[in-house]
């Protein structure tokens, strides 16, 4: 399997990948429609790793859920790899999250049952990889996330930081051109932040993949191309580092 951090090769650093104009979400609870984004607009590119930061309820994870196809806005355009995500149907979309989309959570989301090999192979098979292929490509996905020693073991027997990595190494191994991260260190303590945090930028910055995270953790601004700071449902100020004065 070739290097799961080199550079996708429709990928070109800098390319617009994702789009979104004037993006509004709410969500019902009985009679109560809450209003989440409110105008969202922003745009991704390839070879970056751009973070939204923001207060709680701010509309960070929903304006994640948009970029993946995970939810609709209610108004507003999303376009992402030259797709409209608003136009196509639930089918299209799942199709467009597996072909091009990888997922991270700060709940790991792992299978208790599963070893970390397990969990890598269990994403291939159903992509539909060559059976002889599974277990080598799911080998090559942990080396290159530094876990080629704990291949055989089982959550209960990993690290916080050796679980997301597993967690990233399973988005990875389809090699997806967007890669979507919601609160992946704020679990973790400083040195598995630090490097969980470091990984996404250079899968960013090798691969040429459009990553974006979400976050509350200071640890991640250091290693960000891009900050998107978000209030009320709205971008409400870029920065491309870190060090510029709030």
């Amino acid at each position: 399997m070739a290097d799961l951090l080199a550079v996708h090769e429709s990928a070109i650093s800098g390319e617009l990948t994702i789009r979104v104009r004037e993006a509004v979400r709410s969500f019902r609870t009985g009679a109560t429609l809450t209003p989440v984004l409110r105008g969202f607009t922003a745009d991704f590119r390839a070879g970056e790793l751009t973070l939204v930061v923001g207060p709680s309820g701010s509309g960070k994870t929903t304006a994640l859920g948009l970029l993946g196809g995970l939810l609709r806005p209610d108004s507003g355009s999303v376009h992402a790899l030259g797709q409209d995500l608003t136009s196509l149907s639930p089918r299209e979309l799942e199709g467009f999250r597996l072909r091009h989309c990888g997922f991270v959570f700060q709940s790991f989301n792992l299978f208790s049952a599963l070893t970390a090999r397990e969990q890598v192979m269990l994403v291939l098979q159903y992509l539909g990889h060559p059976p002889e292929a599974v277990r080598p490509d799911a080998d090559a996905a942990l080396a290159e996330v530094g876990l080629s020693a704990r291949a055989d073991l089982r959550p209960q027997a990993l690290s916080g930081g050796e679980k997301q990595r597993v967690a990233i190494a399973r988005a990875l191994c389809k090699r997806p051109r967007i890669l979507l991260a919601d609160e992946p260190t704020s679990a973790l303590d400083r040195e598995n932040g630090e490097n969980i945090a470091g990984l996404l930028r250079e899968i960013a910055h090798r691969r040429g993949a459009t990553v974006v995270a979400v976050t509350h953790d200071p640890r991640l601004l250091r290693h960000a191309d891009r900050i998107l700071e978000i209030e009320d449902g709205r971008i409400v100020r870029e920065r491309t580092s870190a060090l510029e004065s709030l």
